[in-house]
C-alpha cells in the first residue's frame, strides 16, 4: 500500500520509529516498574494502585471519546 502510494522507504521508517520507539520505552519502563512492585509495600503501594487505575480510566475516557468524535467526523462527511 504504501509503495502504491509512493512513500519513500525513509519517511516509512523514521515514521515508524517516531510513532513505535516512544511506546515501546514506555512498555519497558512499565514493566520494569512492575517486576519490582509489592502491592503489600504499605502506604506506597496503594498509591501506586490507586494511581495505575485512575490512569487506566483516563485512558479509557480519552480513547472513548476520541474514538466517537473520529466516528462522528466520518459519519458526517466533509460537509459536516
Amino acid at each position: 500500500m504504501l509503495a502504491a502510494a509512493r512513500v519513500r522507504a525513509s519517511a516509512f521508517f523514521f515514521g515508524t520509529a517516531l510513532g513505535v520507539v516512544p511506546r515501546t520505552a514506555l512498555v519497558a519502563y512499565a514493566g520494569s516498574e512492575l517486576a519490582a512492585f509489592d502491592p503489600e509495600a504499605g502506604p506506597a503501594g496503594a498509591v501506586k494502585i490507586a494511581l495505575a487505575i485512575a490512569a487506566t480510566g483516563v485512558l479509557f475516557l480519552w480513547i472513548g471519546f476520541a474514538a466517537r468524535r473520529a466516528l462522528r467526523r466520518r459519519l458526517n462527511g466533509p460537509a459536516g
